[in-house]
């Protein structure tokens, strides 16, 4: 196959990727339109797993009728053609990355009180101010009264010389 036709071929195979996103996407996100992902969000919570081990079920079927494909010399056992189940898996791992950015920016916004130490008196605080990416803010130290900063001590192996 030369670069041409290979690039040709690439280019074929996302069409379909995108069509199977406007078509099948909005089907499976169900009620919620605005969630492209809330298919895996709500399997994960009937069965009790996360979104991800919940897409990791339906890609490995996916992922099976490939392998099905590859040992027995290219035959297929489904309506379904081998093109079909190449742009599934595509699409399956377009979902993963969309899960994996999504569980990243859930993570980044959750507010849990994080441990200080006051770089002057050493005192220990706690609070849960964050900007708008999760990024704790410096705080007064309640301690020394405005004297010092709070600073995360996770990693700080001697917070009192911070400056």
């Amino acid at each position: 196959m030369t670069f041409a036709e290979f690039d040709k071929l690439t280019e074929s195979r996302f069409d379909a990727v995108r069509l199977m996103r406007d078509t099948k996407g909005k089907e499976y996100a169900g009620n919620d339109q605005a969630d492209r992902l809330a298919n895996f969000k709500r399997s994960g919570q009937r069965c009790g797993v996360t979104p991800i081990q919940a897409w990791f079920v339906l890609y490995d079927k996916h992922l099976g009728s490939i392998e099905n494909y590859v040992k027995s010399g290219g035959q297929t056992f489904s309506t379904e053609n081998i093109q079909s189940r190449i742009t599934d898996a595509i699409t399956y791992l377009l979902l993963l990355e969309g899960l994996i950015m999504d569980q990243r920016l859930e993570s980044l916004t959750k507010v849990d009180p994080i441990e200080e130490i006051c770089n002057k008196c050493s005192g220990a605080g706690a609070y849960n101010e964050t900007n708008q990416m999760g990024v704790a803010h410096t705080v007064i130290c309640p301690k020394c009264q405005g004297k010092g900063k709070l600073y995360h001590s996770v990693g700080v192996a001697n917070a009192s010389t911070k400056a």
